[in-house]
């Protein structure tokens, strides 16, 4: 089988995160910078060709109390299965690959009691169309991680509706739980980024530790929502001249319309 590359397409867009993006918080005039790869819809693929997706960038580096802030769920568990890939169309068109990890959880420490979680990470292979995400975690099955996750609470981009969460800072909420040493934690870096990032080894208890300090920063009866992030630097973008009034209610709009599975 040939494969066969395609570029990405870089640009500036005001959304939520819903794939491997660069996002910087909007404050007074600043905006949201993503960078994403985009196949159009019903673009034709040769017979007998991959085309492979690959999707990078900069991610925000984000510390303990951001990871915590902008998570609606944080869990200890294991990956009890690996769902087939699935393709998604955006709103607005383009189209990429995701893949939903079934978590069993053990624990709870932030958030609302749940027995499983599905985490929807960005990559797979689906028909002739490989997406590759350098940021995104490689979540084995059967081995335990904590997970920093959110709940995409609107549409837009490739966000479905149903039930799942996205990891929190990408591969920076993957902490993976030591082989034969279930009491140390460390954060999973993807093989791509191995070798130019430090990882350092902490036990469970005082990362848990940690993150309950974290908490203790919010206000109380705090949640994390991506839809009045979305609506406040979308606000900002328009008052600052940024984007038109046009494009505002554009973005409005196409935030109450969801993404469509493909296959």
């Amino acid at each position: 089988m040939v494969k066969k590359k395609i570029s990405c397409i870089k640009g500036i867009v005001v959304a939520s995160v819903t794939c491997c993006v660069l996002l910087t918080v909007a404050i007074a005039g600043n905006f949201f910078l993503a960078n994403r790869v985009l196949v159009p819809a019903g673009e034709p693929v040769d017979s007998g060709e991959i085309v492979t997706q690959r999707v990078s960038g900069i991610i925000e580096e984000m510390d303990m109390d951001e990871l915590t802030e902008k998570s609606n769920l944080i869990i200890r568990g294991v990956v009890a299965d690996i769902g087939t890939p699935i393709q998604i169309e955006a709103v607005g068109g383009g189209i990429t690959n995701f893949t939903n990890y079934t978590i069993q959880v053990s624990d709870v420490i932030s958030g609302t009691e749940t027995e499983t979680a599905i985490v929807r990470v960005q990559g797979g292979t689906v028909n002739d169309l490989e997406v590759i995400c350098d940021e995104a975690p490689d979540l084995v099955l059967g081995k335990e991680y904590i997970l920093f996750l959110y709940r995409p609470d609107l549409g837009g981009g490739y966000n479905t509706t149903g039930d799942y969460h996205y990891i929190t800072g990408m591969y920076q909420g993957v902490y993976e739980i030591g082989d034969g040493d279930s009491e140390f934690v460390k954060m999973a870096i993807p093989a791509e980024r191995q070798g130019t990032s430090s990882v350092q080894q902490v036990s469970i208890s005082q990362f848990v530790a940690d993150i309950d300090e974290a908490k203790t920063k919010l206000p109380s009866g705090y949640i994390y929502s991506v839809d009045s992030e979305f609506q406040s630097n979308l606000q900002a973008n328009l008052e600052s001249g940024f984007i038109s009034q046009e494009e505002y209610e554009q973005m409005l709009a196409e935030r109450e319309q969801y993404a469509t599975i493909l296959n």
